[in-house]
């Protein structure tokens, strides 16, 4: 597991204010986490969906469900230690959703959807005898994102004028009717 360079330094700098402030196990906690997962670069392609994340919870939650069956010496069924592990795991996730700063439901590192790709659509209609029989055919065409060409070359968080620009026009699609 990794954490983009800028969480890591994010919790890196909590992790020394909590030090600061006399919060050493909160500082060993944080610590633990940025030594398990290494940085890599904010812009690195990783996508991440919600289904992984979910699982990856599970499987540490069900880490910690095997330390406590070892401490009391007891195994409980399996499926009642899955319903705790799916709970705790569900009440996590929507309890970090309500803490101050969440600004969207949807992963930051989610693969983007079909409408988020950019795409070339061509309609093409033809008509044969009778005008009844009328066939349309929709031909998609992903088109490389190659960015808007300023500095912040091939970045979906770019924000300049002519990304906007792009990004609410219809220059991007192209109806052909054939003769």
């Amino acid at each position: 597991m990794t954490l983009s360079k800028t969480a890591h330094l994010r919790l890196t700098a909590q992790a020394a204010e909590a030090r600061y402030q006399g919060l050493t196990r909160v500082a060993k906690n944080i610590d633990c986490q940025c030594e398990k997962n290494k940085a890599r670069a904010d812009d690195a392609e990783q996508p991440y969906d919600r289904e992984t994340l979910k699982k990856d919870i599970e499987e540490a939650i069900w880490g910690a469900v095997s330390r406590v069956i070892d401490y009391f010496d007891f195994v409980p069924d399996a499926r009642d230690c899955q319903e705790v592990a799916e709970g705790v795991g569900d009440d996590l996730l929507g309890r970090m959703q309500l803490l101050p700063g969440m600004e969207s439901a949807v992963g930051a590192r989610e693969p983007k959807v079909p409408g988020e790709i950019p795409q070339m659509i061509t309609l093409v209609i033809s008509e044969e005898e009778p005008m009844d029989d009328v066939e349309a055919v929709v031909e998609v065409e992903e088109i490389p994102d190659e960015g808007c060409g300023c500095s912040e070359k091939k970045s979906p968080k770019c924000g300049c004028d002519k990304k906007k620009k792009a990004d609410a026009g219809w220059d991007d699609y192209d109806v052909v009717i054939p003769a």
